[in-house]
């Protein structure tokens, strides 16, 4: 005999269900944030091969809507891996994976997520380094790029899948000649631009 099977006994707490939608479609437990405590995430319109996901934390007795944690996809069903091995969960659908969403602010207020793209760069002028900050609203694709004043792309920041949240990467430009340059920021369909001033 290799195991044994004991008598589980399930009793239902509605405590334990309250701030959850009322109509759910499909519902994924696990734990994105590494808390120790899982997550609920939730298919809540649509059908069931489509329609819209969202992430609920366990948060004061209640669960708690975060509206910026998933990027915007459309998927019938979905799952949560460590595909690259990296220590993070990653989302995947039938058709798609989405890498490092784990979400570091996640245990934090919901309203110090960022509402809008942002983008700053310190110093500014700079020689020849600066430090380039920047928040998404929502997780997914974003691209951070600088252009010079004939609108030629100098360089490439960042490409690829983010979390919600704020970001910091140094920009070097001691092999770009002195002179004005734009940063520019896309995701979530939005962009937003900053006028850089490198000296020599």
């Amino acid at each position: 005999m290799i195991g044994q099977i004991r008598d589980t006994t399930f009793v239902r707490h509605d405590e334990w269900s309250a701030g959850l939608p009322d109509s759910v479609l499909r519902l994924r437990l696990e734990d994105i944030d590494g808390d120790g405590l899982a997550e609920a995430i939730c298919k809540v319109s649509g059908d069931v091969t489509s329609g819209h996901w969202e992430t609920y934390f366990r948060r004061g007795g209640s669960w708690v809507h975060y509206s910026n944690i998933l990027p915007d996809f459309d998927a019938p069903d979905i799952s949560f891996a460590d595909v690259n091995n990296d220590g993070h969960l990653d989302l995947c659908t039938p058709t798609e994976v989405w890498l490092n969403l784990t979400p570091s602010s996640a245990g934090a207020s919901n309203s110090l997520l960022p509402s809008s793209l942002s983008l700053s760069a310190f110093p500014n002028p700079f020689n020849p380094t600066s430090e380039i900050t920047f928040s998404l609203p929502k997780a997914g694709r974003a691209t951070l790029k600088i252009f010079n004043l004939l609108g030629r792309q100098v360089s490439v920041l960042q490409d690829g899948v983010l979390a919600t949240g704020s970001h910091r990467v140094s920009f070097d430009g001691g092999q770009l000649p002195a002179g004005i340059y734009f940063l520019r920021l896309e995701a979530a369909s939005r962009q937003t631009t900053l006028k850089l001033v490198l000296l020599k």
